[in-house]
């Protein structure tokens, strides 16, 4: 009986291990023929439309910044560096980005770009995002590093995993892209210093069903991480919650509770309280301000900025 169940034990562990030894290879066959079917392979073979690829590849060259921007779309698409004339600086943020990935980020680039002081974005909607679509972004167009790897792994997702296992397997048979883009596709245009301007447009008014914002989730256990970071390189952070349109903003049942959040862990200004834009020419959708709105909001930013500075 016990030699029956030491063979039944060893036939385990070679299964296991034969496992193990051809899941990278599955992964790998698998996400070049079923690329475009297979929803557990996230990798990313073409550009997206925050323009990463542009903005990750200007960043390395940038040193001793005045001003970092971080956060997700509001941000790039909602700190245009020619409306800071004064001040060099550059914007590190991306579409649906997570305090994960703002932790990878910070982690690869803060010592480089030594900024004096740091505009955060927060958007309270994303603190119950996955961080799926971020990670997968920055796996495709990031060189494998123990940073990235560390990122993945934070992400706690398969299809993070399964894409790390891609990105690993493609460097070592010598097939991981090398992906370039153009500055300008269709309405936008990427302008150095990581901002994203996009063509004049409108949005339409939206219905929005009540939204109760979660402090309790991993991805703000994360965010209060960051902060301590900053905080401990004694560079001055300023909270910013971006303008949107006014039924959307509406809709958080329990708004002053996370303005009374933030408020407690460092300076932190809701633009949508001190600020009268209209949703019907300052906005292109629901939550992202066209250009008319981002040179008011940039004006209005750069009164404060000024005011933290005295």
């Amino acid at each position: 009986m016990e030699f029956v169940l030491k063979k039944f034990m060893f036939s385990i562990f070679y299964v296991v291990l034969l496992f193990l030894c051809l899941y990278p290879f599955v992964i790998f066959v698998c996400g070049n023929l079923l690329k475009n079917y297979n929803t557990n392979i996230l990798y990313r073979d073409t550009p997206t439309a925050d323009f990463l690829i542009s903005r990750l590849h200007e960043v390395k060259e940038v040193r001793d910044v005045d001003i970092l921007f971080l956060g997700s779309s509001h941000a790039y698409r909602g700190f245009d560096p020619r409306n800071f004339p004064e001040y060099k600086i550059f914007n590190l943020a991306s579409s649906s980005q997570t305090e994960i990935q703002t932790r990878f980020l910070l982690d690869s680039y803060l010592d480089q770009l030594n900024p004096k002081i740091v505009v955060y974005e927060v958007f309270p909607e994303l603190l119950k995002n996955d961080g799926v679509e971020s990670a997968v972004r920055f796996l495709s167009f990031e060189k494998l590093s123990s940073g990235i790897i560390l990122m993945a792994l934070r992400t706690l997702d398969i299809r993070v995993l399964n894409t790390l296992i891609y990105k690993f397997m493609a460097k070592i048979l010598n097939k991981d892209s090398n992906i370039s883009e153009t500055q300008i596709k269709k309405n936008q245009k990427y302008i150095p210093g990581g901002y994203v301007e996009r063509e004049i447009s409108f949005g339409v008014k939206e219905d929005f069903s009540e939204y109760e914002i979660d402090l309790k989730t991993n991805q703000f256990r994360h965010f209060k991480k960051n902060i301590k970071l900053l905080k401990q390189r004694d560079i001055p952070v300023v909270l910013v919650f971006a303008p949107i349109i006014e039924n959307r903003y509406n809709r958080y049942l329990n708004i002053i509770l996370f303005n009374q959040a933030m408020s407690e862990i460092t300076t932190y200004i809701n633009f949508n309280d001190i600020m009268n834009l209209d949703d019907n020419i300052d906005f292109y959708d629901s939550h992202h301000l066209n250009q008319n709105g981002v040179n008011k909001f940039n004006k209005k930013l750069l009164i404060k900025i000024k005011e933290l500075e005295k």
